[in-house]
């Protein structure tokens, strides 16, 4: 996604190239409910408690760091038309993070092994 600011809106455009124009208005008010939206769009899963299925796009590379006193794993993800996004999360989030993906790559495997197993 990409997000082009201008006199007194913003033009957002997706992956695909379709764009939209957003007033200042709009996007405040997108803001205000975005995570009504996003509850909206989500589906709850009974194993992930959260949801099963958002829309999504592939991570080219990932970046971890300790913010300056220790305390905090900076998470940075790029993608591949080169944005990238940062996040903070705690030691304890952290490995809950750890633990979730040792799972679903597990699960992956086993998955794999079934598919190759005939």
């Amino acid at each position: 996604m990409r997000i082009t600011p201008n006199k007194n809106s913003v033009t957002i455009e997706n992956s695909e190239g379709n764009t939209i124009n957003l007033s200042v208005d709009e996007v405040a008010e997108l803001a205000l409910n975005a995570h009504q939206i996003l509850d909206q769009l989500t589906l709850r899963g009974p194993e992930q408690g959260k949801f099963a299925a958002v829309a999504s796009r592939p991570i080219q590379e990932v970046s971890l760091g300790l913010d300056a006193h220790h305390s905090t794993v900076l998470i940075q993800l790029a993608f591949e038309d080169g944005s990238k996004v940062a996040y903070s999360a705690t030691p304890e989030l952290s490995a809950q993070l750890r633990d979730a993906l040792t799972r679903k790559i597990e699960q992956i495997e086993t998955a794999a092994k079934g598919r190759t197993t005939q």
